[in-house]
């Protein structure tokens, strides 16, 4: 999501009400992500929206097949280290 200039303030909106997100700000952009975005995109954009967001834009996010198995390594190396 891309928001003109308020994003800082709609962080904290997302990462008290919706727990579940992996939220990150940068350079104006709002990157959420979601474990169903089909089903989940909807009602955040309009929780966005009633809390006085002005969204730009919503655009889904590829991530290459290396990027997704090393993400996978490195949470089950971390899972490893937790539980020694």
């Amino acid at each position: 999501m891309v928001f003109p200039s308020q994003g800082g303030t709609f962080l904290f909106l997302l990462a008290t009400s919706h727990t579940s997100l992996r939220i990150a700000w940068e350079e104006g952009v709002l990157s959420v992500s979601l474990d169903q975005p089909d089903e989940q995109n909807p009602a955040l954009v309009q929780a966005l929206v009633n809390a006085g967001a002005q969204i730009r834009s919503v655009e889904p996010i590829s991530h290459s097949l290396e990027e997704v198995y090393l993400e996978l390594v490195e949470n089950e190396r971390q899972a490893a280290a937790v539980s020694r």
